[in-house]
């Protein structure tokens, strides 16, 4: 029996409305080790992702590595001096992450 790691499933959510989402430039807030960000960039997303732990981080670009996506990602704290770019975005993915603050920028 082999053992199937869910942290790197991609939300049901998301799969199962993927036909209804704008392709295009996609930002991926609080992203951690990458699973959305993955998925989206395998379906021809131009995905960038964003989470405060660097080790989140490296693994989510070493795993897009791995699998031959290209994913742009950088560590930064959410809560503190961040500002998502206005405008630049046809998608904005937030999975089990809240933060007030970030609702009207995205």
């Amino acid at each position: 029996m082999t053992h199937h790691d869910h942290s790197l499933e991609p939300a049901r959510f998301l799969t199962e409305n993927l036909d209804i989402l704008p392709k295009g430039r996609t930002l991926d807030v609080a992203m951690g080790r990458g699973r959305n960000a993955i998925y989206l960039a395998k379906m021809g997303f131009e995905v960038e992702g964003i989470d405060i732990s660097p080790e989140a981080v490296h693994a989510a670009l070493e795993r897009a590595r791995s699998v031959g996506v290209s994913l742009n990602a950088r560590i930064a704290d959410l809560e503190n001096d961040y500002l998502i770019e206005r405008g630049a975005y046809h998608l904005i993915l937030c999975f089990n992450y809240l933060q007030r603050s970030l609702i009207p920028q995205i």
